[in-house]
């Protein structure tokens, strides 16, 4: 039998099956990965008037389940994640990326489901000499929410 998908112990001379949830430590993640947008970003006067390029990433550590049953409400719809960040982008200007990624995850944290961010947002093309530059941080939600 393939261990990946369960394991078999032996006990008084009688097998039983231990799902692997519960013999093993598993973390699940929702990831989105190089989203590119067009956002006024920055605090230059240029930036305020021009769009420019960011590239956000995303880790959602999510808690676990034993079972998504295949039904999207069971888990953080990367789709609606999207939509969110779409919305939030194209609603203001922002100075900072820092502030960016901390609304970015206010809004992950909407959903139930989402116990720590794992966010990088990038502005390519900005210095010459420099592929891009950004921020990145990790937040964990409060262990009493």
């Amino acid at each position: 039998m393939n261990r990946l998908f369960k394991t078999i112990t032996k006990s008084q001379n009688q097998e039983s099956i231990i799902p692997l949830h519960k013999t093993q430590s598993t973390e699940h993640k929702v990831l989105i990965e190089q989203l590119e947008l067009d956002m006024f970003i920055g605090i230059l006067p240029e930036e305020k008037t021009k769009k420019q390029l960011v590239i956000i990433s995303l880790e959602l550590h999510l808690k676990p389940k034993d079972n998504y049953n295949d039904k999207i409400e069971n888990t953080v719809c990367y789709g609606g994640i999207i939509t969110a960040i779409e919305t939030l982008t194209a609603s203001k200007h922002f100075n900072l990326i820092e502030t960016l990624a901390e609304e970015i995850t206010a809004e992950c944290f909407q959903h139930a489901t989402v116990k720590k961010v794992d966010i990088s947002i990038k502005k390519p093309n900005i210095i010459n000499s420099a592929k891009a530059v950004g921020f990145s941080m990790v937040t964990s939600k409060e262990s009493n929410c």
